[in-house]
């Protein structure tokens, strides 16, 4: 793995709910099935994803805030904090209904009650509503250490929609005056939030950081500290191929992107 690769994606350290309620993870070895028709909403960077109510009305993904990180969406750079940017999914046209199924690529990071503590619409840089998936992989692995124990870090959130009324899915941007988003030709929505360009963590001492101290004080449960980052990983994602193949694989807009939690907050 080349220097830039694991700078790149310093750990989009997805920590996925286990069996949050209505939410039951995938078994070991399984596959969540893809739609056949659907839209992608995917989150690179310090995104905790957090799904509400039991059973489960909703989802927020959201960044807390950080002074040097950027944000990105669909590959134009908009702005840094003290801005803040506050986005809704916009779903008629989508098949919500939960439970969800998430990847067991995010089993060591699962948590069943986070017992959210920091508010989203004010401690967060980058705040996103969303409403239940019907998947949840990642695109992507990077070793590291949670703890005392050698694990895989999904670097990314890739939340799958299925698609019951096409052209009926939007994204509302509330501080452009209202704007709306729409997705590209592969029914994406690309979102980043990291630290700019050149790279500045290449030991991942700022992802470490941010993941102990931004993001685990924003959740009562207790959660195991980040202690390394970076090193071979010999495990491959659970995506399937052809969710994986929408996906832009070019380099990143932004660099040293950290990553959240996900799991139940009832």
């Amino acid at each position: 793995m080349n220097r830039r690769d694991v700078v790149k994606g310093i750990a989009t350290l997805a920590l996925a709910g286990t069996a949050a309620p209505g939410l039951p993870l995938c078994n070991p070895g399984a596959s969540c099935s893809p739609a056949n028709n659907s839209l992608l909403v995917w989150l690179e960077g310090p995104f905790a994803v957090v799904f509400n109510g039991n059973p489960v009305t909703d989802v927020t993904a959201f960044s807390p805030i950080e002074a040097e990180h950027d944000l990105v969406v669909m590959r134009k750079t908009l702005s840094s904090y003290p801005k803040r940017h506050h986005f809704d999914l916009d779903g008629p046209g989508l098949n919500t209904l939960p439970p969800a199924c998430i990847s067991p690529d995010f089993k060591p990071f699962s948590s069943d009650h986070l017992g959210l503590l920091c508010d989203p619409e004010i401690d967060s840089f980058v705040r996103i509503s969303l409403p239940c998936p019907k998947n949840i992989w990642t695109s992507k692995l990077l070793s590291g250490t949670l703890g005392s124990n050698t694990v895989c870090i999904p670097q990314d959130h890739v939340l799958e929609y299925e698609i019951k009324d096409p052209g009926q899915a939007t994204v509302l941007w509330d501080e452009e005056a209202k704007k709306v988003l729409l997705p590209d030709q592969k029914n994406v929505f690309h979102i980043e939030v990291g630290l700019p360009n050149p790279p500045r963590d290449k030991t991942g001492e700022h992802a470490m950081h941010f993941h102990n101290y931004s993001l685990l004080k924003c959740f009562s449960s207790a959660q195991p500290t980040l202690t390394a980052i970076g090193g071979s990983c010999t495990c491959a994602p659970n995506i399937p191929p052809e969710i994986d193949q929408r996906l832009n694989h070019r380099s990143s807009t932004l660099e040293c992107k950290t990553g959240g939690l996900i799991g139940g907050n009832p």
